[in-house]
């Protein structure tokens, strides 16, 4: 699936460190177009992002490394993937992103160019007669729409203002994807089979797999961020100025 979507919040959290890089941009909460400023804030540390920033816990966005990830469980189509990592993250477009700091919340809606989802995954199915094969599996869809909704609380220890993310929740929509399967077994028509028993039945594969891309997607997103935020306070990452 396909997000680079812990970035914005990395825009929103990291340009209050008490050393702010020359990289980061500040935007205080008073700024009449927060939404604009932290968009325009987030674009400009794209190339950091994909490298990573260690001093701050934050990982490489591209590739994101989901991990071990069932993607169908079909009583006749099961592929498991180990080491997943999800490509594509970005190169987006954003149509709409938006703070609200009473409700706390945010939310974002944006297209993907291209996301992909690459592993080693073990495939189990049934052509003429049942098949299990392990081999590298490639998945990439163009225009991939994502919405993400994200929440935070704030708590008070100390005379001092923390937060952290209590949820972080990904909608993907994908029309159509493209797919490569290479088995690892010598028997090389085996894993032309098993591609092509993909192609013929896309949309059921996709109906069966979008969701439990979205849940690993969601759940590791949420671990990053709160690991992160790990090193900020609340005042720190919403600064009470323009």
């Amino acid at each position: 699936m396909f997000f680079r979507l812990f970035l914005f919040l990395a825009a929103i959290a990291g340009f209050a460190t008490a050393e702010i890089p020359s990289y980061m941009h500040v935007c205080g909460l008073r700024n009449p177009n927060l939404d604009k400023c932290i968009v325009k804030s987030m674009t400009a540390i794209t190339d950091k992002l994909r490298d990573g920033i260690p001093e701050l816990d934050m990982p490489s966005a591209d590739p994101l490394i989901i991990g071990t990830f069932v993607l169908t469980d079909l009583p006749n189509f099961k592929a498991i993937g180990s080491s997943v990592n999800l490509k594509g993250l970005l190169d987006y477009q954003i149509h709409f992103f938006h703070l609200d700091v009473e409700k706390q919340r945010i939310d974002i809606n944006m297209t993907f160019t291209e996301l992909s989802v690459n592993s080693v995954f073990n495939i189990t199915t049934r052509i003429l007669f049942p098949i299990q094969e392990t081999g590298s599996l490639l998945i990439t869809a163009k225009n991939a729409h994502s919405r993400l909704a994200v929440t935070y609380v704030v708590t008070n220890r100390g005379g001092t203002r923390h937060f952290y993310y209590s949820s972080f929740n990904v909608k993907l929509t994908v029309t159509d994807f493209d797919v490569e399967f290479r088995g690892q077994s010598i028997d090389k028509t085996l894993g032309e089979a098993i591609e092509q028993t993909i192609r013929q039945n896309k949309k059921e594969l996709l109906e069966a797999s979008i969701g439990n891309l979205e849940k690993a997607v969601s759940k590791r997103c949420l671990e990053i961020i709160n690991n992160f935020s790990k090193h900020l306070t609340y005042d720190e990452v919403l600064p009470d100025r323009e």
